[in-house]
């Protein structure tokens, strides 16, 4: 009941900037800009405002068209809306391989930045 009181007071252009502000310090702090090629994405899901980034590094942003992004985003959203997290990073994930197709993958042996998913708590 609380977090959705809370929702009501946040405008939609206040969500998106505070949650691309978040993940771009978020990119920069765990240097996801340090690999071959500059190939890192971010993909940040802020669950309390329902909101998705995806942030890609210069070497696949070319790859990744606004257009893309606001489908993968989207996508993301309708699982948000449900409250199902896992879902939404396993549907974004699925997306942004299908969109990147194989150029990218740099194979088994050559993965640079950890797999692990980050998880903050509110402040």
């Amino acid at each position: 009941m609380t977090i959705t009181f809370a929702r009501i007071f946040l405008s939609g252009s206040h969500k998106e900037s505070e949650t691309r502000q978040y993940a771009e310090s978020l990119f920069l702090s765990r240097e996801l800009f340090a690999t071959e090629g500059r190939q890192g994405i971010l993909l940040l899901i802020n669950q309390f405002e329902r909101q998705v980034v995806i942030l890609p590094d210069k070497g696949v942003r070319d790859r990744l068209s606004i257009d893309v992004m606001n489908s993968i985003i989207s996508k993301m959203t309708q699982y948000l809306k449900q409250n199902e997290v896992r879902n939404a990073m396993e549907a974004g994930l699925d997306e942004l391989i299908v969109a990147l197709g194989p150029a990218v993958s740099p194979g088994p042996d050559k993965n640079e930045l950890s797999n692990e998913i980050i998880e903050e708590e509110g402040k």
